[in-house]
């Protein structure tokens, strides 16, 4: 018999990043990684903030968060 190493899988990773936009695309704070080359599947939570003279209105349908 003749065995051979076997290789372990590298976990998939991805990364999250958040913007703050105007519903016109004004950015009202620059982009940032919420996670960044994280294993896919770790779990994440994204806020809402406060910018004067602005309402929350919401998040983008495609956001997943876990």
């Amino acid at each position: 018999m003749e065995f051979t190493p076997k290789e372990d899988p590298k976990p998939e990773t991805g990364s999250v990043y958040v913007k703050y936009v105007t519903e016109d695309g004004k950015e009202l704070e620059p982009e940032s990684g919420v996670l960044v080359n994280a294993e896919v599947g770790t779990k994440y939570t994204t806020e809402e903030k406060t910018f004067d003279g602005y309402e929350f209105v919401r998040m983008d349908e495609n956001l997943i968060r876990k």
